[in-house]
């Protein structure tokens, strides 16, 4: 668990996701896509 007191980006993910439920996350030269599921769960793939 993070500590709260150190300072740590926070993100929607429904805002990431956008109206398509799925966001591409580049990371270096690789890819992932991050989805939210029909049972609003999160799954993040390569």
């Amino acid at each position: 668990m993070i500590n709260e007191e150190h300072s740590v980006n926070t993100h929607d993910a429904r805002e990431l996701v956008g109206t398509k439920q799925l966001a591409k996350i580049m990371l270096d030269q690789e890819t992932y896509f991050l989805k939210i599921t029909k049972q609003n769960k999160l799954i993040l793939t390569k």
